[in-house]
């Protein structure tokens, strides 16, 4: 490979923006971009002490279990190295072959042979990649800076009173009204949600409202992008009338004893 690797280096940077994907030290991408060029695999890579030191286990999910990160990294490569071969772990979408399952469900890693465990999802002495994912369980990462602000709040066509979420941004949905009547609300990419927000930055099991006693809680279930309440990251708050969640690229208004909205 060329020694002068910046137009891959920039090029990688800004489909990571596109791709919403927070990789924030510019050492990590030329890290990645010398190593793919001496023909290592991008599961090893991301498995390596360099990056696993520099890294967290977040930033390193977001490549390898993205199949669009991995296409826009080999693409870069190959737009400016015409002799740049793919290293990743298959010729389709890189995707590694399965491995095999002993009796036990002990897993065999297809490209070095080491026998893992049955919970493994990657090699433990290569760090080649056992299971294959859904891509539909991705969730991308995004800067809170980066939310859509929308059109503000919309006013629905019929009065509505007790308390609620309004969404106010994101998605198209603006104004859309949700009644907190029940004990637990759950938010979530999951259809089966019960306020469904269909992006790829919110998470599938994203968060939840509580009815404790006559007060409402918000709760993060361990979600990718976090929740966020009145632009600060929470884990678990008690909400009152007004205040603002960001869960993903959605804003919602959390609203109590409003005759209409």
């Amino acid at each position: 490979m060329p020694d002068d690797i910046e137009p891959v280096v920039r090029g990688i940077q800004k489909r990571f923006r596109d791709l919403s994907v927070d990789v924030r030290e510019e050492r990590i991408i030329r890290y990645i971009v010398n190593q793919l060029g001496q023909g290592r695999k991008i599961d090893e890579v991301m498995s390596d002490p360099y990056i696993a030191t520099h890294t967290s286990d977040v930033h390193r999910a977001q490549i390898l279990q993205n199949p669009a990160v991995i296409r826009a990294i080999e693409e870069e490569l190959q737009k400016e190295f015409a002799g740049y071969r793919s290293v990743t772990g298959s010729a389709a979408g890189g995707r590694p072959p399965e491995p095999a399952r002993g009796p036990d469900g002990s897993l065999s890693c297809s490209s070095c042979g080491t026998v893992n465990t049955s919970d493994s999802n990657f090699c433990r002495h290569c760090g080649a990649r056992l299971v294959s994912f859904d891509p539909s369980e991705v969730t991308l990462a995004y800067s809170l800076g980066d939310q859509d602000t929308g059109a503000g709040l919309s006013s629905p066509a019929a009065a509505v009173s007790g308390t609620f979420l309004v969404i106010r941004a994101g998605g198209g949905r603006e104004g859309e009204a949700v009644g907190l009547t029940g004990d637990v609300l759950t938010i979530g990419r999951s259809p089966h949600s019960d306020l469904f927000l269909d992006d790829v930055t919110v998470s599938r099991h994203h968060a939840r409202i509580i009815r404790d006693e006559n007060d409402f809680l918000v709760e993060d279930l361990n979600s990718l992008n976090g929740t966020y309440v009145n632009r600060k990251r929470v884990g678990r708050h008690r909400l009152s009338d007004g205040d603002e969640l960001q869960i993903g690229k959605y804003k919602l208004a959390f609203i109590e004893q409003v005759e209409q909205i």
